[in-house]
């Protein structure tokens, strides 16, 4: 295999357009699941317990500061707690608490780092309040990056099926992610967007979200691009 190429649609891009850019694209995502493990009892007498929802908020509040305390504003991470779970009652204290979420980055270096310091308050946390936790972690693809050396010849050739006009060169990356990097990571690659929002959209929906709705014809212009990409890389070589 001397190259390959990747599209997706997009539908918060205008229909009609292609976007990409050079460098990297798509971030690297991380999962995290983390269960703290405390002493339940009765929310009558929360000083007979060790209360893992004490700490599980303040862990959340503390690993947001690890982003803007300890990492620098010049490299792009995101940590984001989106699932929070513990108990049923209003009057019972659980003995669990469980956090999942994820962390984006373009330096799977720079994730470890996060990670540790994670790893460092929930340590802190549980040892200064008398509990456990179980840490468990997903790292899952690399970044998704744009080869340079075709990155011009990728351009003009996308510009002969849309139009010059019509593809849109990214002035930022994408926090999302791609599988398209195991294959970028080992031969050269770009991957774009097809954007596939209609004017008359009232309402803008993301990928993934039971609300999206897109068109069939923006199929043509993703296989139009691929195929001509395709056709255009062989006559060259």
């Amino acid at each position: 295999v001397d190259a390959a190429y990747g599209c997706h649609i997009w539908p918060n891009y205008p229909a009609g357009k292609i976007l990409f850019k050079d460098g990297n694209l798509m971030a690297h995502p991380t999962g995290f699941d983390i269960e703290i493990c405390g002493v339940g009892g009765h929310g009558s007498t929360p000083e007979k317990t060790v209360d893992p929802v004490i700490i599980g908020c303040q862990a959340v509040i503390n690993f947001q500061n690890i982003i803007s305390r300890n990492i620098s504003t010049m490299q792009p991470a995101v940590l984001s707690c989106c699932s929070i779970k513990a108990g049923e009652a209003g009057n019972v204290i659980p003995d669990k608490l469980t956090i999942k979420g994820t962390i984006r980055t373009f330096d799977e270096n720079l994730t470890t780092e996060i990670l540790e310091r994670m790893d460092s308050i929930l340590n802190g946390l549980c040892s200064a309040y008398g509990a456990t936790y179980n840490f468990v972690i997903e790292r899952m693809y690399p970044t998704l990056k744009n080869d340079s050396s075709i990155f011009n010849f990728t351009k003009e050739s996308l510009a002969s099926v849309v139009g010059e006009e019509n593809v849109i060169l990214m002035s930022e990356p994408l926090m999302g992610s791609e599988d398209f990097s195991y294959i970028s990571n080992e031969v050269p690659s770009n991957f774009f967007f097809i954007g596939t929002k209609e004017d008359q959209e009232e309402i803008e929906t993301l990928l993934h979200h039971p609300r999206l709705k897109w068109d069939d014809k923006h199929l043509e212009i993703s296989s139009k691009a691929l195929a001509q990409v395709a056709y255009d890389y062989l006559e060259n070589q």
